[in-house]
C-alpha cells in the first residue's frame, strides 16, 4: 500500500480515504518499514517471518493435576482443573 500510494499521485490523506485506512496507521507502518531498512518503493516478494513462536509441552501424565482460578471483574471467577 505504501508503494501504491507513492505511485498514485494522491496525497496520503486522499489515499487513506479512498482505501478506508487511518492516516496514523499508514504513517506508523511507513515509519516501521523505513526504520527496518526497507525501501517502501520496492516490491515485497515474501512476507516477513512471523514474530510468533510455536510452543509445545510434553503430554501430562495421569498423576499431574493442575488448578487455575482467574478472578474477573464483577465478582466472576473462572476455574479450570485438569480432568
Amino acid at each position: 500500500l505504501i508503494k501504491e500510494q507513492l505511485n498514485s499521485k494522491l496525497t496520503v490523506q486522499q489515499f487513506c480515504q479512498k482505501h478506508k485506512l487511518t492516516q496514523s496507521n499508514f504513517y506508523l507502518w511507513r515509519k516501521r518499514l523505513t526504520e527496518e531498512g526497507a525501501d517502501p518503493s520496492r516490491e515485497i516478494d515474501e512476507p516477513a517471518a512471523s514474530p510468533w513462536v510455536q510452543l509445545s509441552s510434553p503430554p501430562a501424565s495421569p498423576q499431574t493435576a493442575w488448578h487455575i482460578e482467574l478472578d474477573l471483574p464483577n465478582g466472576v471467577t473462572l476455574r479450570m482443573r485438569s480432568a
